[in-house]
């Protein structure tokens, strides 16, 4: 029973893995536009009080460096970057080279990182963790980081997601996005992975401000990967229920939340 539930589990994430590499390379070129920055001032602070002058830093599952390129700008860190995406990292060196800014990025699984024991001082991931097997991923960021260093998380909660403007409001949203992480297992997974403290876990939110045709360039462009676990057929159907809501509405202005953890190596 548990090697079938084991071998099921790992058919199921490089399954996912798999899909989501396409989603990411249909988006990379125009991730920037689409996805907002609001967390990176509070990642920023977190990195000043975490980090030194020449501190090792990752980035998991950066993406097209939208937070790695404005950090490798503001701090003096040794910052590497990885990410499964090799559209999304092709972009993200593109920004670094462009900028002339010192960052390594390379292609990588979290769950096995390229890296010796306890390599980096701080680790960051920004919306990404519920891409991962959250046990196994943070066993191996563990791994790679050294004793006393910090795991930085931002992610939405499910609970946030399922109140949010999209899980209210998109057809099916709520119900399609299954792999957020609720405030819970965060906390439970401290208590699992025995390398790992939990130093702290909060809530932010943002006030956000769009347009009806803003809204709808998002839709159509797929901002969340969620929109890619819909069927065609579904997208479809949900995106004109949508546009239907929509009729007769100027400015929408709507509430964002985000989860903000922070683990500690013991």
């Amino acid at each position: 029973m548990g090697i079938w539930f084991l071998w099921y589990v790992k058919v199921f994430y490089d399954k996912m893995r798999g899909d989501l590499k396409d989603y990411f390379v249909s988006v990379s070129s125009k991730y920037d536009e689409l996805r907002g920055k609001e967390i990176l001032p509070p990642l920023c602070e977190r990195l000043k009080r975490l980090t030194k002058k020449g501190s090792r830093a990752l980035d998991v599952a950066c993406g097209t460096g939208l937070f790695l390129i404005p950090i490798a700008t503001e701090f003096d860190l040794r910052l590497f970057g990885s990410d499964l995406s090799s559209g999304m990292l092709e972009t993200a060196h593109k920004k670094a080279r462009n900028d002339n800014l010192r960052v390594s990025f390379l292609r990588a699984d979290v769950h096995n990182l390229p890296f010796p024991d306890e390599y980096f001082d701080v680790l960051i991931s920004t919306n990404a963790i519920h891409h991962f097997d959250l046990i196994r991923s943070l066993k191996e960021c563990a791994r790679v980081l050294r004793k006393g260093g910090s795991y930085i998380v931002f992610s939405r909660f499910r609970e946030q997601n399922n109140r949010s403007f999209w899980g209210k409001n998109f057809p099916k949203f709520a119900d399609k996005e299954n792999r957020l992480y609720n405030k819970e297992e965060f906390e439970d997974a401290a208590k699992k992975v025995e390398e790992f403290n939990l130093d702290s876990i909060n809530e932010s939110s943002f006030e956000k401000k769009a347009t009806k045709e803003e809204i709808l360039v998002e839709v159509t462009n797929k901002k969340y990967s969620t929109f890619d676990l819909y069927s065609d057929e579904e997208f479809e159907e949900s995106l004109k229920s949508f546009k239907n809501w929509l009729n007769g509405k100027r400015d929408i202005c709507y509430t964002a939340e985000i989860g903000e953890i922070i683990y500690r190596k013991v």
